[in-house]
């Protein structure tokens, strides 16, 4: 398990999508949290990821499924939010 962020220069965030939560993997990092399926929380969800792993230092992929409509809010507000390729 890499234990320092600076060992490493990809972080991959899995999100598993329900109505009221997002259950959300960080890897290699090791860590877990989740966050409520509510767009400020979502907003200070991708705040925090931004503050935390700079954009221009990592390569930060993120993936989610597809659940019924739940997702749309995230993808809305990442869409918004962040830069991607």
């Amino acid at each position: 398990m890499i234990k320092n962020k600076e060992d490493f220069k990809e972080i991959y965030i899995g999100v598993d999508i329900s109505k009221d939560k997002f259950d959300v993997y960080f890897h290699p990092i090791n860590k877990y949290k989740v966050i409520n399926n509510n767009k400020q929380s979502i907003n200070l969800f991708i705040q925090s990821i931004k503050k935390k792993y700079s954009f221009k230092k990592y390569k930060i992929s993120i993936g989610m499924e597809a659940t019924g409509r739940y997702h749309k809010e995230l993808f809305k507000q990442l869409s918004l939010n962040t830069r991607y390729s």
